[in-house]
Formats: structure tokens, sequence, C-alpha cells
């Protein structure tokens, strides 16, 4: 099984050259715009690992509903 991560950035330009970087690594990568949506996928799908945005991080992410699962 390939390692999940999630990358979260407001930026879709951004997404896109890490996702392309991290996939041809060998990872499979999921991606998203918003702390909303993250916060869903991160339900959902579980990532090992999660790549955000600090800037997005401060204002869009609730931390402790993601360190308490």
């Amino acid at each position: 099984m390939r390692d999940k991560i999630l990358i979260v950035d407001a930026d879709p330009f951004i997404l896109s050259i890490i996702k392309t970087t991290l996939e041809s690594a060998g990872y499979k990568v999921y991606t998203a715009l918003d702390g909303e949506s993250a916060l869903e996928q991160f339900h959902y799908r579980r990532p090992d690992l999660m790549i955000v945005d600090i800037w997005l991080s401060r204002c869009c992410l609730k931390s402790s509903k993601i360190r308490s699962n």
C-alpha cells in the first residue's frame, strides 16, 4: 500500500506542483483548497501525512479536530 499524503493550499498551482512531484515519487496524493474540504478529506482518506500552508492552517483549520482523531 502506498503512503497517502493530503496537501492543503489555497493556490491550485502550488497544489499541482507538489502533487506531481510526490506522485512521481510513488505517493498517493490528495488535495484540498480550503480548511473545510481538508477536514473532509482528512476524515475520509485518513492520510499518513498532511502538508498544510502555514497561513491556511492559522485561519481555517481547527488543529484540535485533527489531533483528536
